[in-house]
């Protein structure tokens, strides 16, 4: 008969006879659990690139404006971050500083420092345009800051899970 009663000490699941142990449990079943357990282990570093991917298309458009158009930047500085008079080499030069870094991120090398520097150079842009947040309406595409960064805030905590396309320090003493 199919379903079966099963021990009480094992969990209710119909399944043919001729493929069920003691428990009830059979091994197309267990086979799915061991599927669905490498999945969620492939899914996680998936996921983790994607965030590293959108984190770092987001922050390239912003760090290319900054060599296209110097002058914009400048105005940025200037209306969110109150640093004015900036000269466009200076703006090169962030920029220049942001491209490593954003390089560096982009390949996953060393995470705890270029996650966390992205995380706090989205953090502090997100904070620093707190009066577009005042005016909603007007303003709704400065939402999509914090999106943002709640993916930056994930991707710094799971950084050692993150590890699709990332470059890997050597260890010690290991020569080629």
């Amino acid at each position: 008969m199919w379903p079966q009663a099963i021990p009480e000490s094992c969990a209710w699941v119909p399944t043919p006879p001729s493929t069920v142990d003691t428990c009830g449990k059979s091994a197309f079943q267990d086979a799915l659990k061991r599927r669905a357990a490498w999945q969620a282990d492939e899914r996680i570093p998936q996921a983790l690139l994607l965030l590293r991917l959108r984190g770092f298309l987001v922050m390239f458009m912003w760090t290319m404006d900054k060599f296209l158009n110097p002058g914009h930047a400048a105005q940025v500085y200037t209306y969110f971050y109150r640093v004015g008079g900036l000269a466009n080499g200076v703006v090169y030069a962030i920029g220049a500083g942001e491209l490593l870094l954003l390089l560096a991120f982009l390949v996953g090398y060393l995470k705890r420092f270029t996650y966390g520097a992205v995380l706090v150079l989205h953090a502090m842009s997100t904070l620093a345009a707190f009066r577009q947040y005042l005016a909603p309406l007007s303003n709704l595409l400065f939402f999509a800051a914090w999106p943002m960064l709640a993916g930056c805030f994930a991707l710094y905590t799971l950084r050692d899970l993150d590890t699709r396309w990332v470059v890997r320090r050597r260890p010690e003493g290991v020569t080629e």
